[in-house]
């Protein structure tokens, strides 16, 4: 959970870390996964360096295809929805 600021266009500096990590960790399969904005990254890292990194499989689950379209719904949604977004909940 990012205490700050999100910066979503850095999936090269998050592809790097997880080519660290997988060079010094040996595992049979290799997934990435991830939830909301987590499942539009992991769907844009599988897709950019996915076979770089050797991945098995991606799984994203409620991701913002189009972001233009999930900050406009934020803005419309109910006030309380919104409360809950900008605050993590």
């Amino acid at each position: 959970m990012n205490l700050g600021i999100f910066n979503s266009t850095m999936t090269e500096e998050v592809s790097d870390v997880i080519k660290y990590f997988l060079e010094k960790h040996e595992y049979q399969k290799r997934l990435i996964a991830g939830f909301s904005l987590g499942g539009n990254f992991a769907l844009r890292i599988a897709t950019g360096r996915g076979s770089e990194l050797k991945l098995d499989a991606v799984a994203a689950i409620s991701p913002p295809v189009n972001p233009i379209n999930a900050m406009v719904a934020i803005r419309l949604a109910p006030f309380i929805y919104r409360n809950c977004f900008f605050r993590k909940c």
